[in-house]
């Protein structure tokens, strides 16, 4: 009786042990801000925003100067809707890297939403400027509400 037990017993660590694996392997783990901000762009992509944005939040933690965390967290508030929070983020992101062409597309693209057309004509002269390709349908809408 007792021979079984521990047969059974070590049956059951043995199982333990692997299912304890399985789901640390399943479980996305980061630990440096790089990390925390590519698992923040792959959960945005599966739509899940909030926890992305928990992840971007970590990112910027870790490394307050992550400028694509701050763009990344950004797009992340547009898509929630929350086009100041956005703003905010993508103005970080340029004051981090002045250089960040993105930064000041999706920062064009907001202001646009928000109808500061101004500003969005002067994102979208900065990000040509710096070498980005800024979509033609947006350049003419921008255009149209400008006229």
């Amino acid at each position: 009786m007792k021979l079984n037990f521990i047969k059974q017993n070590s049956a059951m660590k043995i199982f333990l042990s692997a299912l304890f694996v399985i789901l640390s392997l399943s479980i996305a783990h980061a630990e440096t801000s790089a990390e925390y901000n590519n698992l923040g762009i792959k959960l945005a992509k599966k739509g899940e925003t909030e926890q992305a944005i928990l992840n971007f939040n970590k990112a910027i933690e870790l490394n307050p100067d992550n400028a694509k965390a701050y763009n990344n967290r950004g797009q992340a508030y547009i898509t929630q809707g929350n086009l100041e929070e956005a703003l905010q983020d993508f103005t970080r992101a340029i004051a981090v890297d002045p250089s960040y062409a993105k930064a000041y597309n999706r920062r064009a693209l907001t202001y646009y939403e928000l109808k500061d057309y101004e500003n969005a004509w002067a994102d979208v002269r900065k990000a040509e400027s710096l070498g980005a390709m800024v979509n033609l349908d947006f350049i003419n809408e921008l255009m149209q509400a400008t006229k």
